[in-house]
């Protein structure tokens, strides 16, 4: 009798190891169907920058920069280089990408802005980085 226990259990292993390769393939396609942590994170963030988009989409306001707090978040307000819409920016964005701006634009700040900006919230390197190239762009466009 032990020897057919035997032959089961040699039967079974090509299906167990079978299995176990399933398994490894299943969880090593998780992450990228479900999405990584920073990818759920960011999407947060992109939601309070649209809900805030949304919200000012209709409020006419002849201020070129409007500095906003919002559900913990800072954002910046900024007319599009055609004054045609408000461009909004996450200042201090945890999550990459760490440029979060809504809707796509071009826009520019001065110095004074780029200041204001600054002692407003703590501004993100990368963000700031995008900010101090529209002073820049607009120091030398003049």
């Amino acid at each position: 009798m032990s020897g057919i226990a035997v032959r089961r259990v040699a039967g079974m292993l090509p299906w167990n190891l079978v299995c176990g390769i399933v398994i490894f393939v299943v969880i090593g396609l998780v992450p990228p169907v479900m999405g990584s942590e920073n990818e759920l994170l960011s999407k947060e963030e992109w939601s309070i920058l649209q809900s805030l988009e949304y919200r000012y989409r209709d409020s006419p306001s002849s201020d070129h920069l409007l500095l906003i707090e919002h559900s913990g978040k800072h954002l910046a307000g900024i007319l599009s280089t055609h004054g045609s819409q408000r461009l909004w920016m996450l200042l201090d964005p945890d999550h990459k990408p760490f440029v979060k701006q809504l809707p796509k634009g071009d826009y520019h700040i001065n110095s004074m802005e780029f200041e204001r900006i600054s002692a407003f919230a703590k501004v993100h390197p990368e963000v700031q980085s995008a900010l101090k190239k529209s002073a820049r762009a607009t120091l030398n466009s003049k």
